[in-house]
């Protein structure tokens, strides 16, 4: 799995949980997942961690929660001319979208 972390209380007591996010974001190994639990989509998130290697997609849990999904790629996963199988799927429960390569052109449609 990777590391999971709730910055919820964080971000409704006004605080910026950016390190943290970060911190936990250097620790997960290619392969492995970050999920974030969140009041909002983290649309800055995603291209700072596409920098890093990361694919994203996200759910939409509850009004406000959502849950963020950053998966480490393996070295050689998703080059030019690759299919994106990179990213196990999430579950299906009909508010998850699928996997993105490119987070910039689609991360308007991560999350509903």
């Amino acid at each position: 799995m990777g590391f999971r972390l709730d910055v919820r209380p964080t971000l409704e007591a006004g605080g910026e949980p950016f390190q943290a996010i970060m911190a936990a974001a250097k620790e997960v190994k290619p392969g492995e997942r970050l999920v974030l639990e969140v009041l909002f989509e983290p649309v800055p998130l995603y291209r700072v961690l596409a920098k890093q290697g990361f694919l994203a997609w996200c759910e939409k849990v509850g009004e406000r929660h959502y849950r963020a999904h950053f998966y480490r790629q393996e070295v050689g996963e998703g080059r030019k001319g690759e299919r994106d199988h990179a990213a196990p799927s999430p579950r299906r429960t009909g508010r998850t979208s699928r996997p993105r390569s490119s987070l910039r052109r689609t991360s308007s449609l991560l999350c509903p």
